[in-house]
Order: structure tokens, then sequence, then C-alpha cells
């Protein structure tokens, strides 16, 4: 397995934690730990087709979990982003 899958976030992630979307995505150990540990999103395996879609309908059925795992993934967001960081590292160094 490619290593970047298994550790790696790929930006677009961070755009729709902006836009305040619950997110659903593949299930490798960095998107497990950033959304569901922050209850942002759900992370299914994206060779199951029917995994998936369940998925789906859990988020378009349950109004009030769509609506926690917004508001959770602005907030994930706003903690993690990039003026944050630099001013933390910037005082850093």
């Amino acid at each position: 397995m490619n290593i970047n899958y298994m550790y790696c976030n790929p930006s677009k992630v961070y755009d729709y934690l902006s836009a305040g979307l619950p997110i659903v995505s593949s299930d490798n150990p960095s998107m497990i730990e950033l959304l569901q540990e922050n209850q942002a999103g759900i992370c299914c395996n994206p060779h199951n087709s029917k995994n998936v879609a369940e998925v789906i309908d859990k988020l378009l059925e349950d109004h009030d979990l769509r609506n926690i795992m917004a508001k959770n993934a602005l907030h994930l967001f706003e903690e993690h982003t990039f003026s944050k960081y630099y001013f933390k590292y910037k005082s850093i160094l």
C-alpha cells in the first residue's frame, strides 16, 4: 500500500472543512484520525461501494448528524489554519 495513502491528507479535505461540510472519506489512518476522532466526517472502505452508499445515505437521512459534523468540520478547519501554525512556528524561530 502506498505510504501517501496511509499517512497523508489531500489538501481538498481542508477546502471541504472550511465550507463546513461533513466529509465522506476513505478509511486511511490519517483520515480516520482527522475526521472520525473529531466527528467531522465518516470514513469507509472506498473499495466497498455498498458501504460507501450506506454512509452517504446515513448522512442524507440524519439531519442532526449532518449538522453536528458540519459544525465540527468548520471548527476543525479553524484549528488547522495555516496562519495559526505560521505564528506558532514563527515565535519558536
